[in-house]
């Protein structure tokens, strides 16, 4: 009889139904979708392997309420549906490509923390403007194509793209983090400590990635187990970075004055 996949890695499961109900909301929107598709997905963890994908037909809920998106962030909807549609094969007990668990189900870690909120996170500190916006800019550009070359390199199983998509959103993470330490002094408060948060907590965790990836083809590099991963890696990266930096991002644009409220304080200035 097939188990369930809760049982197995939990703080993978954890971490995946985190990316539902909070990084994919807070990046796309339609909030109370997202959470009900986490929650039947929660439900279908603890379902027989199979049987349980049923529980993630909800997903297509979601997903057509956020389709229109714009600029960038429609690429993000693109990896979200990715993340998606690893979540339903994970459930289904499916192979993708020759691939098996724990990577199918880290697969739409990835795509929901790496491809999604890293990358709303960028494209947002660009809208929003700061103090580097040539960085800012290229922050978006390497972490939107960083997701498809990992993913590439684990279905041809060659060192040169999995190693160098792992290099490609180091790069782009840490382009990030750079762009939001810089917009720290505009920020007050909490929307100032989530910034800290966020730009300080990638900077080793995406080196055990990089190293991650390198053991996989070259003996001798020192690496962590894929526990570990999720452990060091995984939780720094989902949390510090990704939850925090979405955070900090969702404060400023909500700080920021509204067309209204600035025509009323000129005409205020003016009467």
């Amino acid at each position: 009889m097939s188990t369930s996949i809760f049982s197995e890695t939990p703080l993978v499961n954890c971490v995946l139904l985190l990316g539902l109900a909070v990084v994919a909301p807070m990046s796309l929107g339609a909030h109370r979708w997202w959470r009900l598709a986490a929650a039947s997905v929660g439900i279908g963890m603890c379902t027989p392997v199979g049987w349980a994908a049923v529980f993630a037909l909800p997903l297509l809920l979601p997903l057509a309420a956020t389709i229109r998106q714009e600029g960038w962030v429609q690429l993000a909807w693109l990896w979200a549906a990715g993340a998606c549609g690893a979540v339903f094969s994970s459930l289904a007990g499916l192979q993708l490509f020759g691939i098996g668990e724990p990577i199918v189900r880290l697969t739409g870690v990835h795509y929901l923390f790496a491809g999604v909120g890293a990358l709303v996170i960028a494209d947002r500190l660009v809208r929003t403007g700061s103090r580097r916006p040539c960085l800012a800019r290229f922050a978006v550009v390497v972490t939107a194509c960083a997701p498809p070359v990992v993913a590439i390199g684990f279905v041809v199983r060659h060192p040169i793209p999995q190693i160098g998509g792992a290099v490609m959103m180091t790069v782009g993470v840490w382009s990030t983090a750079i762009v939001m330490w810089s917009t720290v002094r505009d920020r007050r408060g909490s929307a100032r400590l989530a910034a800290i948060v966020s730009a300080c907590a990638t900077w080793v965790p995406m080196v055990l990635a990089v190293l991650w990836a390198a053991s996989n083809y070259w003996l001798g590099v020192p690496a962590l187990s894929v526990p570990e991963m999720g452990r060091t890696h995984g939780i720094t990266n989902a949390v510090g970075f990704v939850v925090a930096g979405l955070f900090a991002a969702r404060i400023q644009r909500d700080a920021r004055p509204r067309p209204a409220t600035v025509l009323a304080t000129a005409v205020e200035a003016r009467s």
